[in-house]
């Protein structure tokens, strides 16, 4: 059996939590909204508890004791495996001891005051695999740590560390994470460059760099060799990245909200196992790849890239499954050599210079088509769709689909904007048994 305790904003009043409660049994304690709780009741004993989460409870100065190992206790936590705290401005020190071997993940967002990880917690532990601190205070500093600490870990997500802002600690820590597998670095002012060392991490899969505005550049030695997934947003400071930049082994690549960035790398086409390319609010890219792009691309997602002119020079890539291109207003034309034999989504939206779509009838396994295209001249029955069998949803805006151009497979049929349309044309729902 599973006791948990929910407090909310109700129970605002709440100082303490109530003595008949049974903490011995709780394995799952969530704490929200108690903006007068101020500590916890002494001598009550957690032996079973698995999860602590607290949070918004502005007045809360302590933690339970009983939730780290002390040598001699009696009782011990021997299952405790979470612990979250968010936005508990008052709360300045963990309890006394250290973490049991069952610990696997810690959370510590907004606390202005709370005192860094000791090494005392991490004393007797090995296991740890997240730890993500957000918010807090200026005097964090992960060049303390020893590798026995975080060995371990496998995600770790600093945000808005003062201390970390030319990532020191982090260098330092590089060589002595190697299972790291995910890594986040967040809202970092005065970041320039990722640390040389970021190599070292053989382990990590996935990258995410978001919201540092100085940070400039990938450093000389690339990124690990062994990455995955690669997320950068809202990086002003970066307006290039090198061609020795990219894992061979990227799979996905997703970039946004760098708006000075001016272009990709020119070897984008060399990287045989990306599979997802997604560019959004980058007003400064005038092109994707100049190269074209790597055959093997199943996804492609361009979005309000205000410069972008054209796609890809070699085509779209053969085994593209998912096409999205929207708000961008310099792309005149998709490649017009027919859409891909295995593309299933296709969506183009507010793209006032593209006058003609391409010959859908060379995607057999389309089912969906979505087109928000207010210039098109090309007609609609030249656009293949009545022998696209595997159809099921098309939306269109600013013209009505004349007679007999849909296939009879249709679903779904949603039409925009058409101003001069006064009745839905006969013939256009005749056929379409689906619907």
């Amino acid at each position: 059996m599973v006791f948990k305790l929910w407090t909310y904003m109700i129970v605002g009043a709440l100082e303490s939590l109530p003595s008949e409660m049974m903490m011995e049994r709780l394995e799952e304690l969530y704490i929200s909204r108690c903006r007068a709780l101020r500590m916890f009741l002494r001598g009550k004993s957690l032996t079973m508890l698995k999860i602590l989460k607290i949070e918004e409870c502005e007045k809360l100065e302590s933690l339970p004791e009983g939730i780290l190992m002390n040598n001699g206790d009696a009782c011990q936590v021997s299952h405790f495996a979470e612990l979250s705290i968010e936005s508990c401005p008052c709360l300045k020190s963990f309890p006394t001891g250290h973490l049991p071997n069952s610990f696997k993940r810690l959370y510590v967002r907004n606390c202005k005051q709370l005192e860094f990880i000791p090494q005392r917690m991490l004393q007797y532990y090995r296991e740890l695999e997240e730890i993500q601190l957000y918010g807090n205070n200026s005097r964090d500093d992960w060049s303390k740590y020893e590798r026995r600490y975080i060995h371990n870990c496998y995600i770790l997500k600093c945000s808005r560390i003062d201390k970390l802002d030319g990532l020191d600690g982090l260098e330092l820590l590089c060589p002595f994470i190697p299972n790291l597998k995910r890594l986040t670095i967040n809202s970092f002012k005065n970041l320039k460059s990722l640390p040389d060392k970021l190599q070292h991490l053989k382990s990590l899969d996935e990258l995410c760099i978001t919201q540092c505005p100085r940070i400039e550049f990938i450093p000389d030695g690339g990124l690990p060799s062994n990455l995955l997934s690669l997320k950068i947003s809202f990086c002003l400071g970066i307006e290039s990245i090198p061609d020795s930049g990219f894992s061979p082994n990227l799979r996905d690549l997703c970039i946004s909200c760098c708006e000075n960035l001016k272009s990709l790398p020119n070897k984008l086409q060399d990287l045989n196992s990306l599979d997802k390319l997604h560019i959004e609010n980058c007003s400064g890219i005038e092109s994707i790849s100049d190269g074209g792009l790597h055959p093997n691309l199943t996804s492609l997602v361009i979005v309000n890239c205000l410069r972008i002119e054209s796609i890809s020079d070699g085509g779209l890539p053969p085994n593209l499954t998912s096409l999205v291109i929207g708000d961008c207003p310099r792309i005149e034309s998709i490649p017009d050599d027919g859409l891909p034999p295995n593309l299933k989504y296709l969506q183009i939206r507010h793209c006032p210079s593209i006058e003609s779509i391409p010959y859908c009838g060379s995607a057999p396994n389309l089912g969906e088509l979505i087109i928000y295209c207010k210039n098109l001249k090309k007609p609609m029955q030249e656009w293949g769709l009545s022998s696209i069998t595997s159809l099921l949803s098309f939306e269109i805006c600013w013209i009505c689909p004349p007679d007999n151009v849909l296939p009879t497979s249709l679903t779904c049929l949603v039409v925009r904007n058409v101003e001069n349309m006064k009745s839905i044309p006969k013939g256009l729902l005749q056929n379409l048994n689906s619907l």
